[in-house]
């Protein structure tokens, strides 16, 4: 909810409350999943909503997926020390100028931040939820599919991660595909997906 057409949530929503949201559609649709699948934020939300105990799939494919937030602190930090000069730099320029800049800015440092203005609460709080320790308590079979090139969640610093926490987790890694790797590849990401599901 709150992206591409969809309705915009009432409130700010975490992840928790996009867990539920996923449990409630299941049940509403009475489907019983015996694998689900989430890309980038959607696979952070698997993973909450599986140590929640919101979502029982027995298989999860996580495909580029988000939720180690300690990797990016770093850079995270710098992000909001030039926003906030850049804020003060500009304050004298129209606002459809400085937004022009704002998304610029973002774009350049890999945020989609600004991809959904309307949503910038609840991109804040999905973004701030750190989900290495749920991954911990995860016993289902899980396979996680990364891009080699991938700037978003790069394999180094959030897939590695999530593969050593998820124990006997499958990590795949497909050479040359960014964030959308599934789109760069997806006869090889569905074959990995069919193999994997059985």
């Amino acid at each position: 909810p709150g992206f591409g057409q969809t309705q915009i949530p009432p409130e700010a929503w975490n992840l928790d409350n996009y867990a539920k949201f996923v449990k409630s559609f299941l049940s509403k649709i009475e489907v019983k999943p015996y694998a689900i699948v989430g890309h980038s934020n959607g696979g952070a939300v698997i993973v909450r909503g599986v140590a929640l105990g919101e979502l029982l799939p027995s298989r999860l494919v996580l495909l580029a997926a988000s939720g180690v937030r300690n990797s990016h602190k770093t850079r995270r930090f710098f992000v909001k020390i030039i926003a906030k000069i850049g804020k003060v730099l500009t304050i004298w320029l129209p606002i459809t100028v400085r937004q022009s800049l704002q998304r610029r800015l973002y774009g350049t440092v890999g945020s989609d931040m600004l991809v959904a203005g309307h949503m910038r609460e609840t991109f804040k709080l999905t973004v701030s939820q750190d989900v290495l320790a749920d991954a911990k308590t995860i016993k289902n079979p899980t396979l996680l599919i990364y891009g080699t090139d991938d700037k978003a969640t790069p394999i180094d610093g959030v897939g590695e991660s999530l593969h050593q926490a998820i124990k006997g987790s499958q990590l795949e890694v497909v050479k040359g595909a960014d964030h959308f790797v599934h789109n760069f590849d997806p006869k090889g990401v569905s074959s990995l997906i069919k193999e994997f599901l059985g």
